[in-house]
């Protein structure tokens, strides 16, 4: 499950929540924007599993990733016309999984597939299919 936190006066709530169901937490992966919300999670809920989001306005931002623990580190999740090759490499070097967002057309699936991405978020999930049934696999 994955779970977009907005603001850093999240935090403590999910942290009570993990407290209170610790056996939910290896199946959520927790995204964010904002690096000293990520920081934060990964300071108070032990085990978490943090993605870091990247919009067009900081997408070679990649100083967080020093800050968070590998162990938490988890995936790094660009726009998807913010994909850059060195950036990816610098991630995955991190240990983090690819996803990118948001893919609304063919154009884009393209880009996430030549980028090499684990994962995408769609707007409409008839571009996946129509490329699954397509002569070209997808391959990821």
């Amino acid at each position: 499950m994955q779970v977009e936190v907005k603001s850093a006066g999240a935090v403590v709530a999910l942290q009570g929540f993990f407290q209170q169901h610790p056996e939910v937490l290896e199946r959520v992966l927790l995204i964010c924007f904002h690096d000293l919300v990520l920081v934060e999670l990964a300071a108070r809920i032990p085990g978490c599993r943090l993605g870091v989001l990247r919009g067009k306005e900081n997408p070679t931002d990649l100083q967080v990733l020093d800050r968070i623990p590998s162990a938490n580190l988890a995936a790094f999740l660009p726009e998807v016309t913010a994909l850059d090759p060195d950036v990816i490499s610098r991630a995955r070097g991190r240990g983090a999984q690819i996803g990118c967002w948001t893919v609304r057309d063919s154009t884009d699936l393209g880009r996430a597939v030549a980028a090499g991405v684990n994962f995408i978020t769609v707007g409409d999930q008839g571009i996946v299919d129509k490329r699954l049934r397509s002569a070209e696999p997808l391959r990821w």
